[in-house]
């Protein structure tokens, strides 16, 4: 074309002169007009030829590039299916190895897309392509071809772009052709083209095609098996887990992973082949798997469960701890506080006690539920058991030492009333026998005293038991034991009821000692009134028989009264002895009396 431009210039030039030539009426007008007709004639001719030419060369070109790009294709193909037959075929991988293998896969699935357009491209320009062989082969059948430019010559007159039927390709340049009109003539080949499409390029695109879904399944085959691997893999790896490593992924993490590894395995199996051996493994081993999951979901669940119980186990366990160590510290001062010295006091700490077992006792119900959230917890660990042994122990000793005192109060209370009854006892009977210092000189006088004292005696004998309950409520308060900060005011309660003993002891001997002075003195009063009888008795006998007696009595007579009065003599001085021994009684009485 490049050189038909420079020509064109100089074929311009030449008609341009030509064209003034006629003007200026040249003798050769008729002869130079007829070499510019037929110039005209074959420049344009030769441009036609040029035309059809380049139409050729395109349609050349583009039937050359189109099976260039189908054999491309096929070998872009077959190195992906060696790709896919090869690296994409590993049965035995790691996680990290099969996350890579899909990404690869999916990056072979995105070509592959692409490439599918490539494909689709290339069916339809297959449609375009012309039959460029069937030019240099005989006509077997009749067929239509088209004229690329317009055509005059003979007896044929043919359009651009006109049909008419190919009847014969044997001449070298011509081609024998018959028009629409039935017209037959031989028309320059390189004016006809064979239409498209091209037999051979539509089996090529559809054999690309072929090739492209071939390579699509297989890619899909693939695929299913790397997915299936890769779940037998990601299987592997969980088996291999042990409880601590499953807890350490964290809930959403682990539930995650199970719900991606069922939601493959569920695709894979809706996807494959139920008669599948493969896929018949995938299905026993996500049933193992999930019972693992399970197993493991249930521990962490148990675990998780243990660790909540365990924290309110923790904060219900610090409460009433400090709760129990509050009522401890206020147990203390309770004990520790100075020991009631009256029964009124007595009573105030009685009370103080008795709230204290009260609120105390309110505690129970907490440390009932303590021990029942104790046993909801699954993992039961050593510190937790001890903590609440200890919270046991302490309430108990808690109770222990309450109980304790409310044992020391009672004790003391029957202490304090002891000492506060018979304190009035013992004064009464000291008063009373205060007023008992003189004997009676009459027999009848010593039997009222006797009486009076009698009396006495009963009152300690009815007093005795109050007595010996307030020493032996003293005696056990002792014997339980008091803080040493109190043990001042125990020493002072015994020093008390000793002090009290020692009196009653002396009201006792004072007592029997008096009985025992009277009775004497009844005794030696009865003696002495009896013998004092006799001897006043015989006395007067004597003294009338004197005094009867003449004044000449014999002095014989005289001499055996004598005797008889002396024989008599001893009995009256008896009668003196117990007088005196009366007499004595009632000065040792008077006497002891005194130095009480």
């Amino acid at each position: 074309m490049s050189e038909l431009e420079k020509r064109e210039m100089h074929f311009v030039t030449i008609l341009d002169r030509g064209e003034d030539l006629l003007v200026q009426q040249h003798p050769a007008s008729k002869c130079i007009e007829g070499h510019l007709q037929a110039l005209k004639s074959q420049w344009s001719w030769l441009l036609q030829l040029t035309l059809c030419l380049e139409r050729h060369l395109k349609l050349a070109t583009d039937y050359h590039s189109f099976y260039d790009e189908i054999r491309e294709a096929e070998n872009w193909l077959a190195k992906r299916d060696d790709i896919l037959n090869t690296k994409y075929s590993q049965s035995e991988f790691s996680l990290d190895q099969g996350e890579g293998l899909l990404r690869g896969m999916q990056d072979v699935r995105e070509e592959l897309n692409a490439f599918g357009e490539t494909v689709a491209h290339l069916q339809h320009q297959a449609t375009t392509i012309v039959p460029l062989k069937q030019r240099k082969q005989p006509v077997n059948r009749q067929c239509t071809v088209q004229t690329i430019c317009p055509y005059k010559q003979g007896n044929i007159s043919l359009e651009q772009n006109e049909s008419c039927t190919l009847l014969d390709t044997s001449g070298r340049v011509k081609w024998r052709v018959k028009t629409a009109k039935g017209v037959e003539g031989s028309v320059h080949g390189v004016c006809l083209l064979l239409p498209p499409p091209d037999q051979e390029a539509i089996e090529a695109a559809d054999r690309l095609k072929r090739l492209f879904d071939r390579s699509v399944a297989l890619w899909q085959k693939k695929q299913l098996r790397l997915r299936q691997n890769m779940i037998f893999a990601t299987i592997k790896v969980v088996k291999g887990w042990d409880f601590e490593q499953f807890l350490a992924m964290g809930a959403e993490q682990r539930t995650a992973i199970r719900r991606a590894l069922n939601d493959d395995a569920d695709k894979l199996l809706a996807e494959g082949d139920p008669a599948d051996p493969q896929l018949r493994r995938l299905r026993r081993e996500m049933d193992e798997v999930n019972r693992l999951f399970d197993e493991f979901e249930k521990r962490a669940r148990a675990e998780e469960e243990s660790k909540q119980a365990s924290r309110i186990f923790t904060e219900q366990c610090i409460s009433l701890k400090t709760r129990l160590e509050e009522m401890a510290r206020e147990l203390d001062h309770i004990i520790l506080s100075p020991m009631p010295r009256d029964l009124d006091s007595l009573e105030h700490a009685v009370q103080i006690l008795d709230d204290y077992k009260r609120r105390l006792g309110l505690l129970e119900p907490d440390l009932r539920h303590l021990q029942e959230t104790f046993r909801t917890i699954t993992l039961k660990t050593p510190a937790l058991k001890k903590s609440l042994d200890n919270l046991l122990e302490l309430w108990k000793e808690l109770n222990t030492q309450a109980g304790l005192q409310g044992d020391r109060l009672k004790l003391l209370e029957g202490a304090l009333a002891g000492l506060e009854d018979n304190e009035q006892v013992i004064s009464d009977l000291e008063g009373k026998l205060s007023r008992q210092l003189e004997l009676p000189s009459s027999q009848e006088g010593l039997y009222e005293v006797f009486k009076r004292l009698s009396a006495i005696q009963e009152t300690i004998s009815a007093q005795q038991p109050e007595m010996d309950k307030m020493n032996d409520s003293a005696d056990q308060l002792g014997r339980m034991g008091v803080p040493t900060k109190v043990l001042g005011d125990l020493k002072r309660l015994h020093a008390n009821v000793e002090r009290l003993n020692s009196r009653w002891n002396n009201i006792c001997g004072q007592l029997a000692e008096r009985l025992r002075s009277v009775e004497t003195a009844i005794g030696l009063m009865k003696n002495l009134q009896t013998s004092i009888v006799v001897e006043e008795t015989w006395v007067e006998k004597q003294t009338e028989k004197l005094q009867a007696l003449p004044t000449a009595t014999s002095a014989r007579e005289l001499d055996t009264m004598l005797g008889e009065a002396m024989e008599r003599a001893p009995k009256i001085e008896q009668v003196n002895l117990t007088g005196g021994r009366l007499i004595r009684e009632a000065k040792v009485r008077r006497a002891r009396l005194n130095r009480i």
